[in-house]
């Protein structure tokens, strides 16, 4: 009878450090983690908001021939380390509003442009 009390001791007692090893694997991971995110937060606050270009837009015409509408916007989303290679996203809208021919439907168009500067 007591061998069964020592094993059965011995066997809550294993359960223990394993749970023990695991709950310390979990925080390493959680420090690990928690590291990485204010690594993460004080990279983003060093960076610049990005700058919207607008550069494009305008509206031309007159009220017996109606006007045209267009509006661009470009934003950058990527650049290298070292400044050469870089990604953005543009938008453009434009519209003929007025005159002979009435209102034309809007047109919307999204890309991307990927620029190397050599």
């Amino acid at each position: 009878m007591n061998k069964r009390i020592i094993i059965s001791f011995l066997f809550c007692m294993s359960l223990v450090v394993i749970d023990s090893q695991k709950t310390a694997d979990q925080k390493e991971v959680a420090d690990r983690f928690r590291k990485m995110s204010e690594d993460f937060r004080r990279e983003m606050a060093s960076q610049k908001p990005p700058k919207i270009d607008f550069s494009g837009s305008s509206i031309r015409g007159s009220n017996r021939q109606g006007f045209d509408v267009l509006g661009r916007a470009e934003v950058p989303v990527w650049q290298s380390r070292d400044g050469r290679s870089s990604l953005h996203g543009n938008t453009q809208y434009s519209q003929h509003l007025g005159g002979f021919g009435g209102n034309s439907k809007p047109n919307y168009q999204f890309g991307t442009t990927f620029r190397y500067r050599f």
